[in-house]
């Protein structure tokens, strides 16, 4: 009986070094999976495969970091590596001979580090607390400020000059409570931020710094 084979669209996705990623196989909910091979390299270098009921994870480059999904042909990477950025390649076999390739790209990044925020000036006067913090980043990332749900006073916040690589926000509210204000360093679709407490009471101001 011949072998009706289809090849997809090139999937993108994107993981993170140290964490987990699942490639998804492309693979029709509808249909059966009586096989599944997915493979590195052009001379088809085979990672995690699955027939007659048994799944094989030989690899040495992967040992203890693969889990496949042996109902939907998706496979997790687990503790991405650098060298884990490569065109991923999953042959699908369904009943009745039918086979689909289906590719996917898998860019590893670095995550985001953590910005940093430090107190501009603070003061407490004419019965409100006034606030300035700037956070920067080491990364190129974009750069915004953010406070609590319910936080309704004033506040602005921006970059100083368009060459820095730093945000500045100012604030002022009555005294006597506590604020948090995050800042977010954004790179497309990363995202890491860190939250700073601010406790204004009497005639003094007291920053809490902490990460989000």
């Amino acid at each position: 009986m011949a072998c009706v084979c289809c090849v997809l669209d090139t999937i993108l996705v994107a993981g993170y070094l140290g964490g987990s990623v699942i490639l998804p196989s492309g693979a029709d909910p509808t249909t059966k999976l009586v096989a599944i091979r997915w493979s590195i390299y052009n001379n088809v270098t085979f990672i995690a495969t699955f027939s007659e009921g048994e799944f094989r994870n030989k690899y040495w480059k992967y040992k203890d970091r693969l889990e496949l999904n042996t109902t939907t042909g998706d496979l997790e990477i687990k503790y991405l590596q650098a060298d884990d950025d490569l065109r991923y390649t999953v042959l699908l076999e369904h009943p009745n001979n039918l086979e689909r390739h289906n590719y996917v790209t898998l860019t590893v990044r670095e995550k985001l580090r953590t910005p940093s925020i430090h107190i501009i000036s603070r003061s407490l006067k004419d019965g409100f607390c006034t606030i300035s913090l700037s956070c920067t980043s080491e990364d190129n990332v974009t750069l915004s400020w953010k406070p609590e749900q319910g936080f309704s006073e004033r506040y602005l916040s921006g970059k100083p000059n368009q060459s820095s690589n730093e945000a500045v926000l100012w604030t002022s509210f009555s005294p006597n409570r506590n604020i948090t204000f995050s800042c977010t360093a954004t790179d497309g679709d990363l995202k890491e931020g860190k939250k700073h407490n601010l406790k204004c009471q009497g005639m003094s101001v007291i920053s809490h710094p902490k990460s989000s």
